[in-house]
Order: structure tokens, then C-alpha cells, then sequence
């Protein structure tokens, strides 16, 4: 059996509205590390600093690599 971590950051509020943006980071101290740039606001050369989503969490999720058991009929 193999043991997948997937580490995700999670922001929502980036244009106004209740979604969620979800973006793959390669490891829990990467996804810290730019969630913390992100809430800060993004410098942009065309457009000044993106503006900071209202909420932002990093999360990881683990996939042990489990099969389904079930048989098709």
C-alpha cells in the first residue's frame, strides 16, 4: 500500500464571490509559505497588488491507496 499526500491551499474570496480557489503545492511548508505571500497581496507589474483573498487555509489530505471492494454487476 502507498501513502499519497496531497497538499492543497485553499483561498476564497479572490474575485468577490463565496468559491474557493484550490492550488496544488508540493509540501506543507511551500503551501505556508505562499499562503502567507498570498494574504499579503499579490504585486502585479500590470495591475499594482492583487488584492488579498478574505480567507486562506493550507490543508493536507492523505490517500492511503485503498481499492474498492465492490464488484460490477
Amino acid at each position: 500500500m502507498t501513502t499519497v499526500y496531497f497538499y492543497l491551499l485553499l483561498a476564497s474570496g479572490l474575485t468577490g464571490e463565496a468559491s474557493w480557489n484550490v492550488t496544488p503545492m508540493p509540501n506543507m511548508e511551500v503551501c505556508e509559505q505562499t499562503l502567507k505571500k498570498v494574504m499579503n497581496g499579490i504585486p502585479d507589474d500590470n495591475y499594482g497588488i492583487v488584492k488579498a483573498p478574505s480567507a486562506g487555509k493550507c490543508i493536507a489530505i492523505i490517500n492511503e491507496g485503498k481499492r474498492g471492494s465492490g464488484t460490477a454487476g
